[in-house]
């Protein structure tokens, strides 16, 4: 609870029903703590982000208050910008008080800001400090096709990040892949795309200098870390290699994987040993990594 001067009158706000992502119906209540008629509440219903923000546009500039809102002796709020270039409220013409609007200040850190992707569909509404996580996972930031420019393809697509997905299935589908575990068998170069959890993956397969080169990589949907296992086996089922990659974001530099170390690497005479009939015996297992142990 904190508490707001207007004039004589000292008003708490008082936060109830709140849900972290403002999605549900909240109440803001001003509580009258001080002066005359002490103790009335005044509840002001709260149906939609849009209605809570209304309270923090500035009346000037029309932007959105923050640290610090001051106000006049009649009440009128206003950025610290605006009170700053100008003497005296441009509501009524008072003189500003020499405090700032501890309550309103509150709602704006309670209420967030919005995705910068709000016009493109995003609802999302959070506090500023954990905004740069969300943007770097927003499902409606701007995207292209991840297949772009691998092995010669070509594909002008462009799109929001949530759309990737079912453009990959529709176009792509000779490349497509679902699921955590997949074969392989190919001794050609090749590049997919996987979805597994909702997660879309790119798999590289280069054979180059008579060495294999093998790595998966994620377009970053989540922050949930994964991690690939490379299994190679013999045909008589002797012999195995088990090797595991930590699964980077996907960069815009397509040879990342090669030029940092994070990928499967075979030279020529051990890869001999997992080629039967033109077929390569690999096996591909990608796994959400648990921190907690």
């Amino acid at each position: 609870m904190s508490a707001v001067l207007y004039g004589s009158q000292t008003w708490s706000l008082i936060l109830r029903e709140q849900h972290s992502s403002l999605r549900t119906p909240c109440h803001l209540t001003w509580r009258l703590t001080e002066g005359m008629e002490k103790g009335l509440d005044i509840l002001a219903p709260v149906s939609s982000v849009g209605d809570l923000l209304e309270y923090l546009k500035c009346p000037r500039c029309s932007e959105r208050m923050e640290q610090p809102i001051a106000f006049c002796k009649n009440g009128h709020n206003i950025c610290g910008a605006c009170k700053d270039a100008m003497g005296k409220c441009p509501i009524c013409g008072h003189p500003f008080t020499g405090t700032t609007n501890i309550g309103l200040e509150n709602v704006s850190v309670w209420s967030g800001v919005a995705c910068p992707n709000v016009d493109l569909g995003c609802k999302i509404v959070c506090p500023s400090e954990l905004m740069t996580d969300h943007i770097a996972t927003c499902t409606y930031k701007k995207a292209t096709c991840p297949l772009d420019k691998l092995l010669s393809i070509v594909c002008p697509w462009e799109g929001l990040l949530k759309d990737m997905a079912a453009h990959c299935r529709e176009s792509h589908q000779s490349r497509f892949r679902e699921g955590s575990v997949f074969k392989s068998s190919s001794i050609n170069d090749a590049v997919n795309i996987i979805l597994n959890d909702d997660e879309i993956f790119i798999y590289h397969k280069l054979f180059k200098g008579g060495k294999l080169y093998c790595a998966v990589e994620k377009v970053g949907i989540s922050q949930t870390p994964y991690s690939a296992t490379f299994i190679l086996d013999t045909l008589s089922g002797l012999d195995r290699i088990a090797l595991n990659q930590v699964v980077n974001v996907v960069s815009e530099n397509t040879d990342v994987p090669l030029k940092s170390g994070k990928f499967l690497k075979l030279n020529d005479k051990l890869l001999k040993r997992f080629i039967c009939d033109g077929k390569l015996a690999l096996q591909v297992v990608i796994s959400e990594v648990n921190l907690e142990t």
